[in-house]
């Protein structure tokens, strides 16, 4: 346990909120959520396609001693794509909301992610400060116990039983610590750092549940948003396919030589249209196929987390009532358990055998009441997430 306080002494003290920063910084799932972005913005400049350009030269009508006509140089630009550039703006203008929805998805999971780990930490270390309190309990009536064991007032018995609580105390104590460290190995990895870290120092408490939660409703879910997103782009793509019938241009210019004389100019335009329209009804009912599906996988998910949402509340409320009947009573009986327990073993009220039933029901009290703290702030945190309020 001294390691551990000089570790902390050497380590670097976070807040909530200066954990969360460089998490947003360093974290790969956000650097990939840009990038998207940044190459669905640069995929807007392939809307209008000016076409391919060929430079050419060439000879028609020559032969039987006639010079015929010479195009001495040409330049043709084919399939020039005007009309589908508004429909593929439109598709990639959609793409690019939908990059920055996935960043607010990846974004709201790191946020509630580095929260339930930070509050793990300081969960853990309230069950090492208590598994500390009961260790000074349990150690007095070992000393107590080896006393009037050595003085012969009590059997063996009563010696190695208060001996074997200690020793309990012992392992809650290291697991406590080990637990601390899981956790806190567990809040670097989403930090991206190295360094050894240490919460902030405070009593472990329930958040505030009223003061923190903006609205019940789930519109702002980012999974959500993302799905809804999604049926824009798919609806959006629709438009491209169909923009595949409109027409494409040709233009061709040219200087010629007719008969050795020059100063001669040649111009063509024209578009190119696809006489074949199958495929493309083909693509474009796939398209709307397409949309169907992501319509309906928004409508999924937006019961399945307008479900979430409901049941997290209804899952909080009780967690509520169950901290209140703590707070309201159970605690200070505990306490009085440990206090009146400790005097009556001291004056020989009691036998061991009652005080360590005593302590072990005050114990298990004060660790239910921590676990079900852990619990509510878990699903506060995982709430906030649904509600897109992180």
């Amino acid at each position: 346990m001294q390691q551990m306080h000089r570790t902390a002494e050497m380590s670097q003290v976070l807040t909530l909120e200066e954990a969360i920063a460089p998490a947003k910084e360093n974290y790969p799932s956000l650097k990939e959520s840009q990038a998207f972005i940044e190459r669905e913005q640069a995929m807007k400049g392939t809307s209008f396609d000016l076409g391919n350009t060929q430079i050419f030269t060439g000879k028609e009508e020559a032969g039987n001693d006639f010079p015929g006509v010479q195009t001495t140089i040409g330049v043709q630009q084919g399939n020039i794509d005007l009309l589908s550039g508004f429909s593929k703006s439109k598709f990639y203008k959609e793409r690019v909301e939908l990059g920055e929805k996935f960043y607010a998805v990846n974004e709201q999971q790191l946020i509630r992610n580095v929260m339930q780990a930070y509050d793990r930490i300081n969960y853990n270390k309230a069950q090492l400060r208590f598994a500390e309190q009961l260790d000074s309990v349990y150690a007095n009536f070992r000393t107590a116990a080896e006393l009037r064991y050595d003085t012969g007032e009590t059997g063996k018995l009563e010696f190695i039983a208060a001996s074997s609580e200690y020793q309990q105390i012992q392992v809650l104590r290291q697991q406590a610590y080990d637990d601390i460290e899981i956790a806190k190995r567990a809040l670097k990895q989403y930090l991206g750092i190295d360094q050894e870290i240490e919460t902030v120092g405070q009593l472990y408490e329930p958040m505030d549940f009223l003061a923190n939660l903006d609205s019940a409703s789930a519109a702002n879910n980012p999974l959500l948003q993302y799905a809804m997103q999604n049926a824009e782009v798919s609806k959006a793509n629709i438009g491209v396919e169909k923009a595949q019938f409109l027409p494409k241009f040709n233009l061709t210019y040219g200087r010629q030589i007719v008969d050795d004389v020059s100063g001669f100019n040649t111009y063509q335009a024209g578009i190119s249209i696809p006489l074949w329209f199958f495929p493309q009804k083909s693509r474009v009912k796939a398209a709307k196929a397409d949309a169907m599906v992501a319509e309906n996988q928004y409508l999924e998910q937006k019961a399945m987390t307008e479900s979430r949402v409901s049941q997290l509340l209804k899952s909080l409320e009780k967690t509520q009532k169950t901290l209140n009947y703590y707070q309201e009573g159970a605690l200070l009986l505990a306490e009085e358990q440990i206090t009146t327990a400790e005097l009556a073993s001291k004056e020989g009220e009691i036998d061991y055998v009652n005080y360590i039933t005593i302590l072990n029901s005050a114990i298990r009290i004060k660790q239910n009441h921590i676990q079900f703290i852990n619990q509510y702030n878990q699903q506060f945190i995982e709430l906030q997430y649904q509600l897109g309020n992180l």
